[in-house]
C-alpha cells in the first residue's frame, strides 16, 4: 500500500505541474574560496565533470527496502522535483534522475519512491511543516527523506521534527558532492537539520542571477561583460552604467510602462540578493553557534539605497506591477511583464532567478547570456549566488527513522551519483535551448554555484524584518537604516527565541549520543 500510494501521488502531481563584526556577517565561504583572478586556482571552471574518486560505501543487499522521499514546493513556476521524474519523457533532467535513482537501487537492491505536492504557506505549510510535526508527535517513520521549502524546514527544525544529520552514519560532508560551505553555514550548536548537495536541482535554479540580451549589448558596444566577471570587476557601478545607456519611450506616449525599452528589469525579491552583493546577510551564525541579526551596517545601507535609487529612473523597471491605461501602476506580484518584456528584447538586463532563464527564456529568438549578481563594490570578495528564499528548498530527515544506517548509506550514495548525472544534465538544460546555445555562460554558472548563499535570516524571517527590504523597494524608499532601527529589537528577540530552542535541541542530541 505504501508503494502504491507513493506512485499515485507522484503521477498525479507530475500531471498537474529555487563575518563582519558587531552588526552583521560576511557571506564569504568558510572553505578556501580564491578570487576569480587567481590563476593558480580560478573560481571559473569550464564544465562539471564526472565523479571518478573512490567511493566509501560498499554494495549491499538491503532486501528490497522501500526508500520513501516526500517533496513540497511553493513556486508557481516550479517545474521539476529533485527525485520525482517521468520515465521516457525525453527531458534531460528526468533521464538523469532516472539514471541516478537506478544506480542507487541496483547498488542496494532497494526501490526509491518519491511523491511531490505544492505547499500553501510561507510561514509553515500544512503540506510540509504541519505534516511532519504531526509525524514527529505520532512517531511515524513513513518517510526516509523530505525535501521541503526552506520556510518549512527551518520551522520544523526549530520544533524538533528533524533528525540531526551530523548523527547520521556514513555521511561524508567533506566530499565534493556536498556543498561544504552550506553545511558550515547551516550548522547551529553543532547540529545540522537540513542541507544541500549535488542532488539538488533548485539549489541552482533558485539562485538570483542577471540575464543579458546579447543583441542589445552589441548594439551599445557593451562587449566586456564576461571579461568583467572573470577579472573580478563586475560591480554595481558597471551594472548601473550600462543600465543607464538604454531607455526609450517606444510608443511615444511620454510614459514609461511595459510597452517601452529599459536597461534593466528587476524582480522584487532581487533586493535580497542586493544585500548579499555587499558581502552581508540578514542573519548569520556567529562563533558561539548563535543566530545573529545582520542588515544594520553601512555596507547594506549603501547597496540597498543605490539599487532602489537606480530603479527610480526611467532606465530601470521593477516589473512586478500592473499598468493602468493612464500609465500609472499598482503592485502586482503575479505580473509577468518582466518575462514577456525580456523575451521581447525590451531590456538589456533581467535580474531574477536562474529558473526564469531555464523555463522562460531558453527558447527566445534573441541570444542571451547569464551573469552572476554584481558585487556592490570593489571591496567585496566574491560574486554571491543569493538563493531566493521563496524558491529555496532543503533536504532533511524526519525525526523518526526506520533505519538510520540505511538512511546514511542511501543518501550518501544518492549525492555521490548526482554529481555525475544531475549536475551535468542541469548545465545541459540551462545552456542548450531550442534556439539558444550559450556556452560562455557555463563558467558563470560555476561561479554562482560555488558561492551560493543560504541566508538563515531570510528563512526564519525574524520579526519579518526581511520583508521590509521588499516593501521599501516597492515604495521606492531608499532609507533602510530608519526602518532597521524600528525593527531591530523585535527581530533580535525573535532570533533569541530561536537560539534558545535550537540550544535545547543540541543538548538533547548531545545527550543521545553519549
Amino acid at each position: 500500500m505504501k508503494r502504491v500510494l507513493a506512485l499515485l501521488m507522484a503521477v498525479l502531481m507530475l500531471a498537474t505541474a529555487m563575518l563582519f563584526a558587531a552588526c552583521g556577517g560576511k557571506t564569504g565561504n568558510d572553505t578556501t574560496n580564491p578570487s576569480v583572478t587567481d590563476p593558480a586556482n580560478p573560481a571559473v571552471t569550464t564544465a562539471p565533470v564526472e565523479t571518478t574518486a573512490p567511493f566509501h560505501i560498499e554494495d549491499e543487499d538491503l532486501d528490497e527496502y522501500e526508500f520513501m522521499v516526500y517533496e513540497v514546493y511553493l513556486d508557481n513556476f516550479f517545474t521539476t522535483g529533485d527525485f520525482v521524474y517521468t520515465e521516457g519523457s525525453g527531458s534531460v533532467l528526468d533521464e538523469a534522475k532516472y539514471k541516478r535513482n537506478s544506480l542507487v537501487e541496483e547498488k542496494f537492491n532497494i526501490s526509491i519512491y518519491a511523491e511531490i505536492i505544492k505547499g500553501t504557506s510561507t510561514t509553515g505549510s500544512n503540506e510540509g511543516y504541519a505534516k511532519f510535526l504531526q509525524a514527529k508527535n505520532a512517531g511515524d517513520p513513513t518517510y526516509d527523506l523530505v525535501v521541503l521549502p526552506a520556510y518549512d524546514q527551518t520551522k520544523l527544525a526549530q520544533n524538533g521534527g528533524l533528525y540531526d544529520m551530523n548523527a547520521v552514519p556514513n555521511l561524508d560532508f567533506d566530499a565534493a558532492y556536498w556543498d561544504k560551505n552550506v553545511v558550515n553555514k547551516l550548522t547551529i550548536k553543532d547540529t545540522l537539520f537540513f542541507l544541500v548537495g549535488d542532488y539538488s536541482i533548485d539549489g541552482i535554479d533558485a539562485c538570483v542571477a542577471i540575464m543579458f540580451n546579447k543583441e542589445l549589448a552589441k548594439e551599445k558596444n557593451i562587449t566586456d561583460l564576461y571579461t568583467l566577471v572573470e577579472n573580478g570587476a563586475w560591480t554595481f557601478d558597471k551594472f548601473a552604467e550600462y543600465t543607464r545607456m538604454i531607455s526609450e519611450d517606444l510608443n511615444g506616449d511620454d510614459k514609461f510602462t511595459n510597452m517601452d525599452l529599459y536597461g534593466a528589469l528587476s524582480w522584487d525579491d532581487a533586493i535580497y540578493a542586493v544585500v548579499h552583493s555587499s558581502g552581508e546577510e540578514c542573519a548569520y551564525v556567529d562563533d558561539n553557534g548563535d543566530l545573529v541579526l545582520g542588515l544594520g551596517t553601512e555596507a547594506v545601507y549603501n547597496a540597498f539605497s543605490n539599487y532602489v535609487n537606480l530603479f527610480k529612473e526611467d532606465c530601470a523597471l521593477r516589473y512586478q506591477v500592473k499598468f493602468n491605461e493612464n500609465g500609472t501602476w499598482t503592485n502586482d506580484s503575479s505580473s509577468l511583464y518582466g518575462r514577456e518584456m525580456f523575451a521581447n528584447s525590451q531590456a538589456l538586463f533581467f535580474v531574477g532567478t536562474i529558473a526564469t532563464a531555464t523555463n522562460a527564456f531558453r527558447d527566445m529568438d534573441v541570444d542571451y547570456g547569464i551573469l552572476p549578481m554584481f558585487k556592490a563594490n570593489d571591496s567585496v570578495d566574491s560574486y554571491y549566488g543569493s538563493v531566493a528564499p521563496f524558491s529555496a528548498r532543503f533536504l532533511g530527515a524526519p525525526l523518526h527513522q526506520n533505519d538510520v544506517e540505511i538512511l546514511g548509506k542511501v543518501l550518501e550514495t544518492i549525492c555521490y551519483y548526482s554529481s555525475s548525472t544531475i549536475v551535468s544534465a542541469y548545465y545541459d538544460k540551462t545552456l542548450n535551448g531550442t534556439v539558444v546555445r550559450d556556452e560562455e555562460s557555463s563558467p558563470m554558472l560555476d561561479i554562482i554555484r560555488k558561492n551560493r548563499v543560504y541566508d538563515l535570516g531570510y528563512f526564519y524571517q525574524p520579526g519579518n524584518i526581511n520583508k521590509d527590504l521588499i516593501y521599501q523597494f516597492r515604495a521606492s524608499n531608499a532609507d533602510w537604516m530608519s526602518t532597521y532601527a524600528k525593527k531591530e529589537k523585535t527581530a533580535k528577540v525573535y532570533l533569541n527565541n530561536i537560539n534558545k530552542a535550537l540550544t535545547q535541541l543540541a543538548e538533547d542530541w548531545a545527550a543521545d549520543k553519549q
